[in-house]
């Protein structure tokens, strides 16, 4: 196979924990709607 002509550029390594995704357990009587 040829070599790439334009090889992809690695991309930016993400934060960690930059945005926890993690639901907390009775977030939804703190009166925050989902």
């Amino acid at each position: 196979a040829p070599p790439l002509a334009r090889p992809r550029p690695a991309p930016p390594p993400r934060p960690r924990a930059a945005r926890p995704v993690r639901r907390r357990r009775g977030a939804r009587r703190r009166g925050r709607a989902r």
